[in-house]
């Protein structure tokens, strides 16, 4: 014979109605589903202005399902050796980490294999629980004051490229691993969302850039020769103030080419001006592409070979 379902008293007394461990994970399992569905249902064609900000409104809302401290989105960086805080949202009286601070990977290098090489989320409630090779990882949590991680990678195109980081701070944490799926999809959402928002801004851009040559093309066309110098500068500060850069400049090497001169240049307010003359002594790398007609590319200095 079963025992009869155990009643519990409600604050006022009175007896409330049985209810199952089954029934509660039922019930929120429904809760989390409306949740995901309902973020999910926000990022249908939403207007590139307003992706970061739903984001955030988002990572918010998982902060409040959960009941923890710390919820955020952070790119891969492997080129850089970092992760990068892109959106975040914490509880109240939790110390904020800016958006756009970089995390070494050095920091985290055994949450990073399983997360990037075998694509597995890091999850655990109790620090004390994370395996011994996790040791520098280990370090890193306490000294965030973090007591319950829960870490999931982001697919894109094959790859890790994101991850979602959940934490507490002020209490232990258990999480249900049948709700990683779902989190990973919403993050999949947000990480597409912001690809595409890269490609319209990358394709606007591009217009305005080929707009911008036409006109360039039809006013020197037939320019007095007194105003080319002009033109040429305010042409080098259309094309900065375009692509969000500090100078411009135009230069020509000197016919023994051991130097490089600026002829015309364009500097943003407040950077420092352009040095007139170089000596291709001091930028032999690149003065040796451009001999042999090859433009130089140099996204990041740090990705400069030897």
């Amino acid at each position: 014979m079963e025992a009869p379902p155990v009643k519990k008293k409600t604050s006022s007394g009175s007896e409330a109605a049985p209810c199952t461990n089954g029934g509660a994970i039922r019930s929120e399992s429904l809760r989390f589903e409306r949740l995901v569905s309902d973020l999910s249902a926000r990022f249908v064609q939403i207007a590139s202005e307003r992706l970061d900000g739903e984001i955030e409104r988002a990572l918010k809302t998982i902060l409040g399902f959960f009941q923890v401290d710390r919820c955020g989105l952070l790119q891969v960086l492997p080129s850089k050796g970092v992760w990068m805080i892109t959106h975040v949202a914490y509880s109240e009286n939790v110390p904020a980490v800016p958006k756009g601070v970089q995390l070494p990977i050095s920091t985290n290098p055994w949450a990073y294999e399983k997360l990037v090489y075998e694509r597995k989320a890091v999850i655990f409630s109790r620090i004390e629980d994370v395996p011994p090779e996790a040791a520098v990882d280990k370090k890193t949590w306490a000294e965030w004051d973090i007591r319950s991680n829960l870490v999931i990678p982001i697919f894109i195109s094959g790859s890790v490229t994101h991850v979602i980081a959940i934490n507490s701070v002020k209490h232990e944490q258990t999480w249900r691993k049948d709700f990683i799926p779902r989190l990973q999809l919403l993050g999949e959402i947000f990480v597409n969302s912001l690809e595409r928002k890269r490609m319209q801004l990358q394709l606007e851009q591009a217009l305005r850039f080929q707009k911008m040559l036409a006109v360039f093309s039809a006013k020197f066309a037939n320019l007095p020769s007194s105003q080319v110098d002009m033109e040429i500068e305010n042409g080098l500060g259309q094309v900065a103030r375009l692509l969000d850069l500090d100078r411009c400049v135009m230069a020509r090497l000197t016919d023994d080419k051991t130097r490089t001169v600026a002829t015309h240049s364009w500097v943003a307010p407040g950077v420092a001006p352009v040095t007139e003359v170089v000596h291709n002594s001091r930028i032999p790398w690149v003065v040796a592409k451009i001999l042999r007609s090859e433009a130089v590319f140099i996204g990041d200095i740090d990705e400069l070979p030897d």
